[in-house]
């Protein structure tokens, strides 16, 4: 048995702003493997994939490198006072549609700091004010912010 860790994090869906009302397009691109649709509909994402398919060992599974899972969810949060939401207002609920990017990292193969930079540049690239990236492994979940 080989142990892994695994790298989450969401990006919102920023292309259709009516997406929740209207159904959007994303799942669809899912449904379908269409890459262009899911990116047109989640352009961060692609930035998060190309970051990964020039990072190897981060997403390499055996003889296979680039490893990477999509999936559509729904972010809720609340905008409190001193934040600076690109979507929503301070003390209102919010939800948001988002694509759930999950990646693994062979603990034999990768170190610390090669986990450590791969997530400093995701982080980069994310647009949130306070990205939610999270390394399982070790029994613990460390999550990365910005700040």
């Amino acid at each position: 048995m080989v142990e892994y860790y695994k790298i989450i994090t969401s990006f919102a869906v920023v292309n259709n702003p009516d997406y929740l009302v209207n159904g959007g397009h994303i799942d669809q691109g899912l449904i379908m493997l269409d890459k262009e649709q899911i990116i047109n509909d989640c352009p961060f994402l692609k930035g998060a994939v190309e970051l990964l398919l020039n990072y190897d060992p981060i997403g390499r599974v055996g003889n296979y490198k680039g490893v990477y899972e999509l999936s559509t969810a729904i972010e809720c949060y609340t905008p409190d006072d001193g934040s600076d939401p690109g979507e929503g207002t301070i003390g209102v609920e919010e939800l948001m549609k988002v694509i759930t990017f999950t990646t693994y990292c062979d603990k034999r193969i990768v170190n610390d700091n090669q986990i450590e930079i791969f997530i400093n540049k995701l982080a980069e690239i994310h647009p949130w004010e306070h990205p939610v990236i999270q390394l399982h492994g070790n029994g613990t979940i460390k999550m990365w912010d910005k700040d």
